[in-house]
């Protein structure tokens, strides 16, 4: 009975049992729980805007698994350098896409109209042309903050709705753009959200690019709030415009990614959530990846939170992401997505496979 119980242990922990055996060792009781929907369908990306040999105004919807793309209807301007994210509208999950760096001269944010199968503006506006924008979705509402308007650098951090309700935030410690946000928690009725990296000041020859990690508490509900938290550990790398997001280990912890950016020539590092001590470490294994472009909103965290697909810049391939633990982390090359090819500066994101959006 002892020997079938190792047996069961093994696949779990994927621990070598040969030799001499230590059951102490072994068993483990504080094992973390997979969630639900460990092994789920990966769901499908939404990849919109950018630059092709020019400012394109394309949106793609398409299957990482299948290898399966569609078009949406195109987006109301070409335009690179925009944000976005996925919106929790009466039980919809709608995308919205901000800002952009040409032709949003409002600095509008659009969010497709289901019902008419059109994008529109009308969520929010920053009265002015907006880019690079850090944006992260939690439920109902969107958390945008900093970004760059003609020259200057914003500090404002907003929330805001689909039907366009606005609530003001606390304000970044650091003007910038560039930065990446993710929830990295959830507890009750608040959510933490991290905003990573970023840079200011547009002389290349002055240019801060940024290692801070700023928190804020965020309640939700129909009166949201969010208050600035003392800050979390430094990256030990500077990152500027690159992708970031929360992966579920396979031990079952939660895992905050900060993919390598090509500006500040920041690795790929990692922090172990479940750890309030960690401090971020670079893996001793990235991806072999060499960037020649920025890559906001490049890192996707997929509907099966084991796994991320990373988009690099004009790429006709991407890499499945998975990480046994905050310092093993694997990515695979995954070639034949020839529709992605020559895009850089877009914006992508997470849909679940019954979206519901117009894609012929």
């Amino acid at each position: 009975m002892l020997y079938f119980l190792i047996c069961l242990i093994v696949p779990v922990f994927g621990r070598d049992i040969s030799g001499t055996l230590d059951l102490t060792v072994v068993l483990e009781p504080e094992e973390k729980t997979l969630p639900p929907n460990h092994n789920a369908p990966a769901g499908k990306i939404l990849v919109a805007t950018g630059n092709q040999n020019g400012y394109t105004d394309t949106v793609q919807i398409f299957d990482p698994e299948l290898k399966t793309h569609c078009k949406m209807p195109n987006f109301p301007i070409k335009t690179e350098f925009a944000s976005g994210s996925v919106v929790d509208s009466l039980g919809d999950q709608l995308p919205v896409i901000c800002g952009g760096g040409e032709n949003n001269d409002k600095g509008n944010c659009y969010i497709y109209d289901k019902e008419n199968q059109q994008w529109v503006a009308g969520v929010y506006s920053y009265g002015q042309e907006t880019y690079f924008i850090a944006m992260v979705s939690f439920g109902k509402w969107l958390f945008l903050a900093g970004g760059s308007q003609t020259g200057n650098y914003i500090d404002d951090t907003i929330i805001v709705d689909a039907l366009g309700n606005k609530r003001n935030g606390p304000k970044l410690e650091q003007a910038k753009h560039g930065a990446c946000a993710a929830v990295i928690k959830e507890e009750g009725g608040q959510k933490t959200i991290a905003v990573l990296g970023g840079s200011n000041g547009f002389d290349p020859w002055t240019i801060q690019y940024r290692r801070d990690m700023e928190i804020f508490s965020c309640s939700i509900g129909e009166n949201p709030a969010c208050i600035k938290k003392p800050n979390g550990p430094k990256l030990q790398a500077k990152h500027n415009g690159f992708g970031c997001g929360v992966i579920q280990g396979q031990n079952g912890g939660q895992i905050l990614l900060a993919m390598k950016s090509w500006q500040g020539n920041g690795k790929t590092e990692t922090l172990d959530l479940d750890d309030d001590s960690a401090q971020w470490k670079i893996l001793k294994k990235d991806v072999d990846e060499e960037l020649g472009s920025t890559s906001l909103f490049s890192l996707i965290i997929s509907q099966d939170p084991t796994k991320g697909y990373w988009l690099p810049p004009e790429r006709d391939y991407l890499y499945e992401v998975t990480c046994r633990n905050a310092q093993d982390c694997s990515f695979n090359r995954r070639r034949g997505y020839g529709f992605l090819s020559k895009n850089k500066r877009f914006v992508a994101m997470s849909l679940p496979n019954n979206h519901g959006l117009q894609c012929d």
